[in-house]
């Protein structure tokens, strides 16, 4: 399945520790659950904006990309970045909006280029309040971080397939 073998070695999925990770587990078998969630701490830069929080959840809920995001969540978690849940979702928005493609695994490594060719300088903004300019609320150091955490999932997966 190809699914398993490009997210496989970025996600680090084996049967050995499926046990340990059974979520991920699942995914790697492409059973997305849809009531996963996971905890993520706010912006580095602790400031608060104005913002309707109604309508970034419709945003989310409306999206044919909340797989994708849920991918990325996960990624992220796995490579230990404090990626706000928020900046995060508008990235895969981004990243995808001019992107066509019906499988998540190929739009997965679409979010993953776009994030080594362009989020280090993407100004992405808040749908609610384009005033808020929500790319600025992740350190430059961060930024990098995530970066170099997608050039690496990036290689593994290209190298899983030959």
């Amino acid at each position: 399945m190809i699914v398993k073998s490009l997210l496989a070695p970025i996600f680090n999925l084996n049967k050995k520790n499926a046990a340990d990770t059974p979520h991920i587990f699942k995914l790697w078998e492409c059973k997305i659950n849809r009531t996963l969630k996971i905890e993520f701490l706010g912006c580095k830069k602790h400031t608060w904006t104005k913002t309707n929080i109604n309508t970034h959840i419709k945003i989310i809920k409306n999206s044919p990309h909340r797989n994708v995001i849920k991918l990325l969540k996960i990624w992220s978690k796995l490579n230990e970045l404090d990626f706000s849940s928020f900046v995060l979702e508008m990235t895969v928005l981004e990243a995808l909006t001019k992107k066509r493609s019906p499988r998540i695994d190929k739009k997965f490594l679409l979010v993953l280029e776009y994030i080594i060719e362009e989020f280090e300088y993407a100004k992405i903004y808040d749908p609610a309040n384009t005033n808020n300019v929500i790319s600025d609320s992740i350190s430059d150091e961060h930024k990098n971080r995530i970066i170099q955490a997608a050039i690496t999932s990036l290689s593994l997966a290209l190298i899983s397939l030959g």
